[in-house]
Order: structure tokens, then sequence, then C-alpha cells
């Protein structure tokens, strides 16, 4: 990931620009601690040390999944592979432990695409990246793992072999120091495990300044490193318990010299596992990016033959859009060839800089996707951008875009953890520009906490009609709420087919004999009356309940509905969503809640 790691230069900068700009981000902690550790500090962590805080710890365990294949939408979507996402620089925008009083900080909300965060940060002297809690809280609701990363610069940047060599010490008992003190702070702080991201090419000689002197080269030492990092990575690997994760990226090559490799071959395999006998160096692989379809096909079979699953392997996609490998919503092969048509998945994949909608500024040929980051009013944009790259160009993850970028969607079964009762939502995104509590406004203040985040759709969104391309709109609208500081904002057109169907939820819910589901919509014309939840059950059977059953419902204000479901006793609910009766005018109405209880 070289070209992805700012120095320290740039982050001294970024941290004066933020301050500078009015953009409220000063509560954002830029490469210090408790998040980024320069490996002095890491090797003297303990949990009562100056480097710590409770206040990082993550009180939400990982939540579990259901069968991804229950309630799918289409048929033959992959559930084998795993999605990683590595936003680019989580450190200069996802630092913070406490809610802030500005409202355009990054966000994620696809949660259901993605089984692994990777809090991918890093400068020359913040080796040790350590994940924000209310980021690791939003993803345990989801089910979603965590990984902090360990990042080695690179030696024209500021990467040190020195720096290497302090990592690897071992205590008089032979223990790398450093593993058990990574090990300490996952437990600890409650995350998932690291990314080992080693860039610095060990061969490289500097001057008493930091500089490489040009030409010269120390070949002994580089190898001596690199085999004692492959060491430490079975030590590590090895000492990390079942929960925690340990994986590698794909970067230096056992002479010590950085060798992007984009595969799974026999110069990298010592970094994840030489043979079926020997001890696993890694729990998985992140391959860089510049690879094609052979590549894929060859590392697969590899990781096969030393006995690993192929999904231990992820091909890397860098999202960026000024770069040629897999650049956002312009090419696609990358993805067909990952997820070939009627067959399983060839490996896991990893993407990566997903915050294009979020800081990427624009170039001559491509204007910037959003400009939310520095204006809090261009939040449509940057939550469509996140959308196209799950649900496709068309923004409807039900159906497949043949023609243009498909999305992650188009190949991937959703995940949910919506597995007991009672499932509760408002729809809350984890920041606002108001907060609401049961309907009335309480403040009118700009925040963001996205440990605050509710359990949103897990299809962001879908629509299950063909025909309706352009007559259905849902957005998450943050002028109005129920409870938090956002409810969801449906506007459908005139139109002339039967119903339309919006797939909301996944669950595996058994309802009993007292289950009751209760929905908070607000409408300023009846158009509510003509909206259904559609109940659908394991045994194919459907259930209509109307959005605004036995509830006084007022046009212009917030009603409660509430209804028993005493037909489906013993049932089991596997997808919720809604149901529009056609007709000749336009409908636009606010959902702020969900309750099943």
């Amino acid at each position: 990931m070289r070209k992805s790691i700012f120095s320290k230069y740039v982050a001294v900068f970024i941290v004066l620009a933020a301050l500078c700009s009015g953009a409220l981000h000063a509560e954002i902690k830029h490469s210090q601690p408790p998040f980024s550790l320069t490996l002095s500090q890491a090797l003297d962590w303990h949990e009562t040390s100056e480097f710590a805080t409770k206040d990082n710890v993550s009180r939400i365990p990982l939540a579990t999944r259901i069968d991804p294949r229950i309630g799918a939408l289409q048929a033959n979507l992959d559930s084998h592979a795993r999605i990683l996402l590595a936003p680019d620089g989580m450190n200069n925008f996802g630092n913070y432990l406490h809610e802030q009083d500005s409202f355009n900080l990054y966000n994620f909300t696809n949660w259901a695409y993605i089984d692994t965060l990777n809090w991918f940060a890093g400068t020359a002297d913040q080796t040790v990246n350590v994940p924000a809690r209310p980021w690791v809280e939003a993803a345990h609701k989801n089910g979603v793992r965590v990984l902090g990363t360990v990042f080695l610069g690179i030696a024209q940047w500021g990467g040190s072999a020195d720096t290497v060599e302090r990592l690897l010490v071992q205590d008089d008992a032979g223990r790398f120091i450093a593993a058990h003190k990574l090990v300490a702070m996952a437990e600890y702080y409650g995350f998932d495990g690291w990314l080992i991201n080693q860039e610095t090419n060990l061969q490289a000689v500097k001057d008493e300044h930091g500089n490489i002197i040009p030409g010269e080269i120390d070949k002994e030492r580089a190898a001596k490193l690199a085999l004692k990092m492959q060491d430490f990575m079975r030590y590590l690997t090895n000492l990390a318990p079942p929960h925690i994760e340990i994986h590698w990226y794909d970067s230096m090559i056992m002479d010590g010299r950085v060798r992007w490799q984009n595969a799974l071959n026999e110069k990298n395999l010592p970094f994840f596992q030489e043979d079926k006998d020997s001890p696993r160096s890694a729990d998985a692989m992140f391959v860089n990016y510049w690879w094609n379809g052979e590549m894929l096909n060859d590392s697969a079979e590899l990781a096969k033959q030393k006995g690993r699953s192929p999904y231990d392997v992820y091909f890397g996609a860098d999202l960026w859009p000024e770069r040629k490998a897999q650049r956002a919503f312009s090419t696609y092969t990358w993805l067909d060839a990952i997820f070939p048509k009627n067959a399983p998945a060839k490996t896991s994949l990893a993407l990566f800089a997903n915050n294009v909608n979020f800081n990427f500024s624009g170039t001559d040929k491509l204007p910037a996707y959003s400009r939310y980051q520095q204006d809090p009013n261009d939040v449509e944009r940057f939550y469509e951008t996140e959308q196209r790259l799950f649900a496709g160009n068309d923004l409807n993850v039900a159906i497949k875009d043949y023609e243009e970028w498909p999305g992650i969607g188009a190949h991937v079964a959703a995940r949910s953890v919506i597995s007991s009762l009672p499932f509760s939502t408002y729809f809350n995104t984890g920041h606002g520009r108001l907060r609401m509590k049961g309907g009335q406004k309480v403040s009118a203040d700009d925040w963001h906490d996205i440990a605050q985040q509710d359990i949103l759709p897990t299809w962001q969104f879908a629509v299950q009609n063909t025909m309706t391309k352009g007559l259905v709109d849902i957005q998450y609208d943050f002028s109005d709420a129920y409870n938090g500081g956002s409810s969801l904002r449906f506007t459908i057109a005139p139109f002339a087919d039967e119903h339309i169907e919006i797939p909301l939820f996944k669950t595996q819910l058994l309802l009993s004999n007292n289950t009751r589901l209760i929905a908070n919509v607000k409408s300023e014309e009846a158009s509510a009356s003509e909206v259904y939840l559609l109940l659908s059950f394991s045994d194919g059977n459907q259930t209509r309940v109307p959005l605004a059953a036995n509830s006084a419902f007022s046009t212009g204000e917030w009603s409660s509905s509430s209804q028993v479901l005493s037909a489906n006793i013993g049932q089991t609910l596997t997808r919720i969503s809604l149901q529009v009766n056609a007709g000749n005018k336009k409908k636009t109405f606010l959902l702020g809640g969900l309750h099943i209880e």
C-alpha cells in the first residue's frame, strides 16, 4: 500500500488544515495515542500506561450473523468469499472517542456487505494504529470484525530497517515482545486482530540524517531481518487466540526487498504458509492490486495446495479514481474475475479506499463524488456514492446492472445479525443536524457518533420490480427523525404496476403468540395509508400489515402503528419489506422507526 501512506509531514499538514478550515474536525486526534503509537510507545504499552485509555474499550461483542442465504434477493449470490473494507487513512478522519459537534465527519452504513473493517492507517513514525471504539462498536453490532494496522513505512518516506529491527526484539526467553503487546491491545480494547503492512525495503542503507544512500545496499542484514520477520509472524499468529486474526500485506519478500507480487506465490508464501505441515505465518493475505485473472486463479490453487482456503486470500481492489488498477465505477472486469458467473467466488476481496465518497477532491477529468467533507449540505451525494459501490450505478441492489458498474451486491449475499427479539431501529445513521426524541426536537445542533448508529436496512436500497427504474427514491433524511438524527424518506412517482416491493431487512426471527409490530411513520398526505409492511416467512408465506395499522394517523405528524402478529405464531420471519400500491399520485413519507417485540 505504498501509494496511500502519508508521511509525518503530511499528517501535520492535515491537522493544521483541519484546524484552520472551520470544518470542526478539531476533536479528531490525528496520529497520537491512544489510536496511533510510535513503536517505542507500543513496546511500553500496558493497560494503565499513559498511552492507553479505558474510553477506547469496546463494550459491544461481535454479533453473530445468520446464514446469508436466508432471505436472499437473488439466487446464486456468493456466500463463501469474505469482503474486507480498508478506508484509506482512518487515522485522519476516524480518531474520536466521544460525540463530536460536527455533522460532516466520515461515516459508513453498508455493513451487510462486508465482513472485516481494516483500520488502515499509519505514518513512518506512527507504527501501531488502534481502531477507535465508536467504529468498533458500530461494526460489532453488525457482525463485522475490526483489524488494527502495524505499518512499517516505505524507506523513501521515512521507513527504516532500524524500526523493523526494534519491532522484532525478543526477550531472554525468545518471546517477541511486540507480539505480546499487539495481542494485549486487541484483547483490552476489544477489537479483532491486526494487518501487518511491512513496506520498508530492508536492503536500503541510510545516512545519519535518515536519507537513503544511493547505490548502497545491505543484503545480509536485510535477509536476516526478513527471516526474523517470518518467525515473528508465525509467533504472533500462533500466540493470538482464535478470535483474533492476523493478516499480512503482500509487500516484502524473503530477501528483505519490497516486491509486490500481486498474487499468492512462492515468493510471498513464507508470510502465509509454506507447506501443509508448516505453521501458519498469517491467517490471511491481502494481495496488492496489479493482478489479472491468471494470477487470481493460480493463487487460489496454490492456497488449496498448501491446505488453506482460497478465501484466506484477499485480492485487493484500489478504488482511488486516479489509479489504474480497479478505480471506482470505471472498471469492473476484475469483479467478474473474482465472482465468475454461475460458479463460486475464486477468492476473497479487499476493497481499499472506499472513502472516495468523502475525500476524493476530483481531477480535471472527473469531478469529486461529493463535497461532503467541506460542505455538510452535500450529504446526499456522499451516501449515494457509498450506495453506488454496493448497489451499482442504478442504485438498486435487487437487480443486477449488466451494462455498467453492477455493485458488490450483484455478486455477494447480504449479511444480517437480526436473529432474536426484540428488534428495533430508528434508522439513525450515527450523526445528525438535529436530535429528535419521540418525534419532538430536543436539539438543533450538529452531532456525530457512529457508535450511536442503529441497525440499518440490509439492502441500501432495493426495489424488486424491474419496470420501476427512476420511480422510487429512497434516502436518509436528516431534516426530520422520530428518534435520533435521521429517518428514511421514500418518494414514489405514479406508476401503473400492481405494486412495488422494497426489501429492507433480512431476518431470522421466530415469532411468538405476543409478537408485536410497531412502525413510526410521517407523511404530508395520506399516501402512507396505501403502504404496507410485507412480512416474508421461511415457509414461503407472506403477510401484509398496513403501515398505518390501528393508529390515529395524522398527516404531517409522526404517528405510531402497532399490531400483534397473531396469524404468524411459530413462524420464522426472514424478510421485512415495504409494499406500495399502484396509484396516479406521488407518494412521499418518512419511516422513522420499526420494531418487532
